[in-house]
């Protein structure tokens, strides 16, 4: 297997062993390159010292001059650390809010949507009720014809069947039940 060049100046081998520039990637940095940083080859804290800053960052910084400093790095890289759980918390804790301002919303709109349910049935049993009262209405200016002679009963017939057939029609038409029919076909019919 052929060995990979160094990520930082593409020049010096690297192995296995080598320190690791990023987590995420197979980058490595040469002993040459570590040493002309300010870092030892041999220790182990280099992958620490060097994951926050990337290729092309250490690149920069080579390029510049800069050497690191051990104990003033690992200082940072603590702060770091805890800048960053402190950051997780607060993203927690606003997540926390942001799942409970959901749930709030969440349940204003199923209590408004029972509100608007509630309001529906009001309007409805009030058109009912407007029903009701016209058909009372109707019913109660409905007289009924005192009988004369048979010429009259004949045409008394007459309109106490159109009375009947205009109660039917109410009934087809889900305005009145069938009790109130029959009473009021009872009532024209004299039965």
């Amino acid at each position: 297997m052929a060995k990979k060049l160094c990520a930082i100046c593409n020049t010096n081998k690297v192995g296995w062993l080598s320190t690791n520039i990023e987590n995420d990637s197979d980058a490595k940095m040469c002993d040459s390159c570590l040493k002309s940083m300010g870092l030892e080859p041999t220790n182990f804290s280099n992958d620490v010292i060097l994951k926050y800053d990337g290729v092309d960052k250490i690149k920069e910084l080579k390029a510049s001059g800069f050497k690191y400093d051990y104990k003033t790095r690992l200082s940072e890289i603590k702060k770091l650390n805890q800048q960053l759980k402190q950051d997780i918390i607060d993203d927690n804790l606003r997540l926390s809010k942001l799942e409970k301002n959901q749930s709030d919303t969440i349940r204003e709109i199923n209590n408004a949507k029972s509100e608007m349910e509630i309001l529906d049935l009001k309007s409805k049993r009030d058109e009912a009720k407007q029903r009701v009262e016209y058909i009372k209405g109707l019913l109660d200016n409905h007289t009924e014809q005192p009988l004369h002679n048979d010429a009259d009963e004949d045409s008394d017939n007459t309109d106490k069947f159109e009375e009947i057939k205009k109660y039917k029609e109410l009934l087809d038409n889900g305005i009145i039940s069938d009790k109130e029919f029959n009473d009021k076909k009872s009532e024209l019919l004299g039965l």
